[in-house]
């Protein structure tokens, strides 16, 4: 069950990192449309002054660790199917998977699973109680 939350929590900050990946490269795109920097002979400070360059560098920030974030996915989605295999129930190992592997929402998986006017608080009922239980 551990790795199964840590599984979503993963993918759940990687569509957050994905979104802020896409926030900054929008803020790149506006600064370089708005012209190059004036140029000065006017020393510089140390570190990052010019805003393209702060923002360049937080989204190769970002997409260091999202890769990081896929890697540990991996590993994670590796071991959940593992716990998967075990289960014996194949409703319970249908939802498991579509939950914790797919990332579907309870309500997406009531819909292709029950087919009638259910909320997702039926497949999650079902897991939920099938974890508990063991």
């Amino acid at each position: 069950m551990k790795t199964m939350t840590r599984l979503y929590w993963l993918r759940t900050e990687k569509k957050d990192l994905q979104k802020r990946i896409l926030d900054f490269d929008e803020k790149i795109a506006e600064l370089t449309n708005l012209g190059s920097a004036p140029v000065s002979d006017m020393p510089r400070g140390t570190g990052i002054g010019n805003p393209t360059e702060k923002y360049v560098a937080k989204l190769i920030e970002l997409k260091d660790k999202r890769q990081s974030l896929i890697f540990k996915s991996i590993q994670i989605e590796s071991e959940t199917e593992e716990y998967i295999k075990e289960v014996d129930d194949p409703e319970i190992r249908t939802l498991i998977r579509a939950y914790y592997i797919d990332g579907k929402s309870w309500n997406e998986i009531a819909k292709i699973y029950y087919k009638r006017n259910c909320d997702g608080s039926t497949p999650r009922k079902k897991v939920n109680l099938y974890l508990k239980e063991r």
